[in-house]
């Protein structure tokens, strides 16, 4: 082969081969510093407006849109590349730009009140992302697919349509909190007393009429709260003897 075309194919071959994922790219290096902890969340200073927020992107690391009406989040929002915490609680959304999963430091994501019959895409490539609440949407089910999120450490799924908690809930290794209270529950899986790490866990207000024993081998928990359900009051008292340090509201 004549070397100036095989140096040819090569460059052409090393420009497009090289670049089969762009969001790879042009990702930049993670910096710890910029990932912030809970109480420097807390802290940090909050923007109330994408247009505000875009003044001075590299700044912001809280932005909170509460019951503007929102239909659609601009794609903007990918410029704020530190960003943390994005709650767009009450608003009207049914979805979310592609360009959110560029936002590799956003640890905390809150959807409740909107309009979400699914989980949009961008959610799932997330990298570390710890809490997520999509309570008051309608969603009937949780996706197998959220909980393969190893990152995760809170999911809220209030007053949703949901019947089931899936079979990926019970393998999850840091999830610490759930809330699925207010939906179409029927049963607590036995499985779920296999989540070593979980804390906290809600499923009042639904249809549960069977409290498994294995809840009592949750190892972490704190909190179980029970109320507004047809639950068997002597499995309660039961599962109260075994786990005696754990406050069990039914």
């Amino acid at each position: 082969m004549n070397m100036k075309k095989y140096l040819f194919i090569a460059i052409v071959a090393g420009i497009f081969g090289g670049c089969s994922n762009p969001k790879e790219q042009t990702r930049e290096e993670f910096q710890p510093e910029k990932y912030l902890s809970y109480e420097e969340l807390l802290r940090a200073e909050r923007y109330d407006s994408l247009e505000r927020a875009l003044q001075t992107p590299s700044e912001v690391y809280k932005l909170i849109i509460y019951g503007k009406s929102m239909k659609k989040l601009p794609s903007e929002i990918n410029k704020l590349k530190y960003l943390n915490t994005l709650e767009l609680t009450g608003n009207d959304l049914k979805t979310l730009p592609k360009e959110l999963a560029s936002l590799q430091y956003l640890q905390s994501l809150y959807l409740a009140r909107n309009n979400f019959k699914t989980i949009p895409e961008a959610v799932y490539e997330l990298p570390r992302l710890k809490r997520v609440d999509f309570s008051h949407n309608q969603l009937k089910a949780i996706p197998e697919r959220l909980l393969e999120m190893d990152s995760l450490e809170e999911v809220y799924f209030e007053e949703n349509q949901i019947k089931t908690l899936p079979e990926a809930l019970f393998q999850h290794p840091k999830l610490e909190i759930l809330g699925a209270d207010h939906n179409k529950l029927d049963a607590i899986p036995a499985k779920l007393g296999e989540m070593k790490s979980l804390r906290k866990l809600n499923v009042s207000f639904n249809n549960i009429q069977h409290i498994p024993s294995s809840l009592s081998k949750l190892e972490n928990i704190e909190f179980i709260d029970l109320e507004g359900n047809p639950v068997n009051s002597d499995e309660v008292k039961a599962l109260k003897e075994k786990l005696p340090e754990t406050k069990i509201n039914y």
